[in-house]
């Protein structure tokens, strides 16, 4: 059960915004201690990581702070960029779920309730499947997930008209509506500190890709929060992109901006490529692996013909959500049979068989040609072991579902032969 929660605010020069956002966010946390179940208690804190403001701002965040107990006052001497406040924050912080809004946007009262109420869900052991949810819009009956999920984005309102792509991409992207487990973070380290970053921003773009990459996402179309336009914000410069149908926006980026995005992409694939070399390093807990995105991951891994991981994966993610099962049976047994083939090139016919076996025991629903020639796999193991009894039913199924197979046909005769010479027959 999680126990606490943290929202880290990283702010600069907001002087005239910060008090409206905090005010927002106690009234959040306020709603929270209303409706959480008394006998579960928790803790939550904010963490305001100022950005060496040069306005008024740290005095009206000190001002703001003074009789409550549950802020923490970051100060950096200089603007580090907000890839760097935000993980000052988290390491500060003490929840073991994180927010992490800005300085000038709004939270509505219902945010970290809803977040905290999904991912505290624990599907194996909870009898309920939703809740109702109060807000000013009236009551709202929630269903939550059949998993549990290490990540929660919500809905994002915009009082200005955006085209339905980029409101969608901006919701996915911003870590404005972000709620995301301790450990999801710490896996990935934080967000991304490299200086260019500071000159182009995009740190909520990367982070995005490497959580999307790993971790299951429950998603909630409610919005919960409010991401304001000022005059010349990242928001208010790009309006007009959000406004244009994708595609049809002429992009007057400068070149020399143009190719720092190409270095960020490429680092955001060197990290990627870096956490991928980590995860299979690291020992999963039950825990850990429940907010994997596990299915992704292991698809992954077979589109690469990394068959041992993809079956490792899949067997634990199956183990841990059996339901899951019928959904991922065929990629299993297309993984089965691709690691058998291996073991059979190695010489190794007895752990071959023991794969293509597997694999036909999920009673998988392939294609009659990816079937068949799992069948004819495991036929001509078996013949090579000798085993001609069980060989020539498993080769004759290879037949029935490819009746034109002239390796089938040849393998079929070859084995029937043997049969009928050890039977005496022939």
């Amino acid at each position: 059960m999680i126990q606490s929660f943290s929202i880290i605010v990283p702010v600069l020069n907001k002087e005239n915004e910060i008090i409206r956002t905090l005010e927002s966010i106690e009234a959040s946390i306020a709603y929270f201690y209303q409706h959480q179940d008394a006998s579960h208690p928790v803790e939550a804190e904010v963490v305001i990581v100022n950005e060496g403001s040069t306005d008024r701002t740290l005095e009206r965040v000190t001002q703001f702070s003074q009789d409550k107990p549950h802020y923490k006052i970051i100060n950096h001497f200089k603007s580090l960029g907000i890839g760097p406040a935000r993980n000052t924050g988290a390491k500060i912080a003490k929840g073991e779920i994180l927010f992490f809004p800005d300085g000038d946007d709004l939270i509505f009262k219902e945010h970290f309730y809803l977040c905290f109420k999904i991912l505290n869900h624990q599907p194996a052991t909870a009898t309920e499947k939703s809740f109702v949810l109060q807000t000013d819009r009236g009551s709202l009956t929630l269903e939550l997930p059949n998993t549990s999920v290490g990540i929660v984005r919500t809905g994002v309102h915009m009082k200005d008209p955006l085209h339905p792509h980029w409101k969608s991409a901006i919701e996915n992207t911003i870590t404005l509506n972000l709620c995301v487990r301790r450990d999801c973070h710490e896996f990935m380290e934080g967000f991304p500190e490299a200086p260019l970053y500071k000159q182009i921003g995009c740190e909520d773009i990367s982070y995005d890709l490497w959580i999307d990459k790993f971790f299951k996402i429950c998603r909630v179309g409610l919005e919960t929060v409010e991401y304001i336009r000022y005059p010349g914000n990242n928001f208010d410069r790009q309006l007009k992109k959000f406004q244009t149908p994708p595609g049809q926006f002429q992009d007057d980026t400068p070149l020399a901006e143009r190719e720092l995005h190409s270095v960020r992409m490429k680092l955001e694939q060197d990290k990627l490529g870096y956490l991928l070399d980590k995860f299979r390093r690291m020992e999963k807990t039950p825990e850990f692996f429940s907010i994997l995105n596990w299915q992704k991951l292991a698809l992954d891994a077979l589109s690469q013909n990394q068959f041992s991981e993809t079956i490792a994966l899949f067997e634990q993610g199956i183990a841990l959500e059996p339901a899951m099962l019928n959904a991922v049976k065929d990629p299993l047994a297309v993984a089965y049979n691709n690691q058998g083939s291996a073991f059979r090139k190695q010489g190794n016919l007895d752990q071959a068989a023991v794969y293509f076996k597997k694999a036909l025991n999920l009673n998988p629903n392939l294609v009659k040609a990816d079937l068949a020639r799992i069948y004819f796999n495991l036929g001509t193991v078996l013949n090579a072991q000798h085993e001609f009894a069980q060989a020539l039913p498993v080769l004759q199924k290879s037949l029935d579902l490819e009746p034109n197979s002239p390796e089938a046909i040849a393998a079929f005769n070859q084995v029937k032969q043997q049969t009928q010479i050890l039977k005496g027959n022939f």
